[in-house]
């Protein structure tokens, strides 16, 4: 991995980078109008965690004990779990001490407090390094502690502690590390924090949704969980930033944050959750939905981005049709159509320029294997004889871009879905009121 020290202020540059100065770490609160109702976290434990013990100066036999568990050459037993309390304590609250807040006074940087933070987390995803029983023994017993720990740093008043905390739990959910996810959830839903911090909440559930797609399958083993996350990513998708000045580093900012979000959602499978009481469905946590109005910019403030509703769509496409007996795939692949055809005029407008804002043959390229996904997730349903014919019109057009001969044509891609409407008219089946909104786009 690729460490720097540049990170940027909401509203003022994109976030680049990885472990970061106190500086850089200060960005704006962007306060959610949907969590008005929540008190915010932070400030509520001490600026400067105390550290009972400091490593670097004492303690080298619990220091070595500690690696022997890492290493599984020593089993974790009663008598030595006061050592991973130690560690836990000594790899998280250094985070928040005024002496490395100021690299000036001492040779450890917050670079170095994280990379070696990272250092103690074991992979169980890795299948170069299987982990041993001993091994994956360690990993848990500690683990739940450093994440207790590095909960408390995510509610301390300094950004960059919270920031260098968020980053920690990223990676340790990454390792399969399911309550990780508890903290990173509740970084993203704290009306104080801020879009840098939440960033990387959002990459960290990211990294953990992953193991799941994997194997085609849930990664949450707690179902609860797995409802709260859709629910939380949702709840920010739909939220109204206030006070935003509309500065063009600023909605650059907000939309790179976003599109972290955006990638999250895409990857939790589910198109909705439906549950029938009394022959009476009830449809909740609408994920395909959430995604088709980022995709096609209905009520989605301040206005998506081309890179946003690329994720969207590929999000979409993600979506396993079969968990959902409600969804119907042909009106989403329609909306699909859609921002497909204002996709393919956007490139050809910016064709010609000198200078591209966007990376159009990464898009084309991530657009067609999402596609191809669509497909073969629709071979065995009702919809498939359209599906498959969708997805051969959408992707030529995007196969012109990937190969930069032909300027592909959007008015053909368009005059197909008109002359194929789907056969349905909303995106879950008895609910006429979930569509998107074509007349009524975000305002900035």
């Amino acid at each position: 991995m690729k460490w720097c020290n540049a990170f940027f202020l909401l509203g003022l540059a994109l976030v680049t980078a990885l472990p970061v100065s106190r500086m850089a770490a200060q960005a704006p609160a962007q306060k959610l109008q949907t969590q008005k109702q929540r008190a915010t976290r932070i400030g509520t434990t001490p600026e400067n965690l105390k550290i009972a013990k400091d490593w670097d100066k004492e303690g080298k036999d619990e220091q070595k004990e500690f690696e022997r568990m890492r290493k599984g050459d020593s089993l974790v037993t009663e008598e030595n779990k006061a050592i991973l309390d130690q560690a836990a304590i000594w790899y998280a609250y250094r985070l928040t001490q005024d002496i490395y807040q100021d690299t000036a006074n001492t040779s450890k940087t917050m670079h170095e407090l994280v990379k070696q933070a990272f250092g103690q987390i074991l992979d169980r995803t890795d299948p170069r390094k299987q982990l041993t029983q001993a091994q994956q023994t360690f990993k848990d017993e500690f683990e739940k502690r450093f994440i207790a720990r590095l909960s408390e740093v995510t509610c301390n008043r300094r950004d960059i502690a919270r920031l260098n905390a968020a980053m920690i739990l990223a990676r340790i959910a990454a390792t399969n590390q399911e309550d990780a996810v508890d903290v990173l959830l509740e970084i993203i839903q704290d009306p104080g924090e801020n879009d840098g911090v939440r960033l990387y909440a959002f990459r960290g559930i990211k990294e953990f949704l992953l193991i799941g797609r994997a194997n085609d399958s849930s990664a949450f083993t707690n179902k609860d969980r797995e409802a709260r996350c859709v629910r939380v990513l949702l709840d920010y998708l739909a939220r109204r930033p206030e006070k935003l000045s509309g500065g063009k580093r600023e909605l650059a900012a907000l939309s790179y944050v976003r599109r972290e979000a955006v990638a999250a959602l895409g990857l939790t499978r589910l198109p909705a959750a439906s549950t029938t009481e009394k022959k009476v469905t009830t449809i909740q946590r609408m994920t395909a939905f959430g995604l088709l109005r980022v995709m096609r910019k209905d009520g989605i403030v301040p206005e998506p981005s081309i890179a946003e509703q690329v994720e969207a769509a590929i999000g979409v496409c993600q979506l396993r049709s079969k968990l959902c007996d409600e969804y119907q795939v042909d009106y989403a692949a329609d909306q699909i159509g859609r921002f497909l055809v204002e996709f393919l005029s956007s490139y050809n407008g910016e064709k010609d320029k000198e200078v591209k804002t966007e990376p159009w043959k990464i898009h084309a390229a991530r657009l067609i294997q999402a596609l191809d996904e669509l497909k073969t997730d629709t071979e065995r349903s009702n919809f498939k004889v359209y599906m498959a014919k969708f997805v051969s019109q959408a992707q030529s057009p995007l196969n012109d871009i990937l190969g930069g001969k032909n300027t592909p044509n959007p008015t053909e891609l368009g005059t197909w879905l008109d002359n194929n409407k789907p056969t349905s008219t909303s995106l879950f089946k008895d609910r006429p009121d979930i569509v998107i909104k074509e007349t009524e786009k975000a305002e900035q």
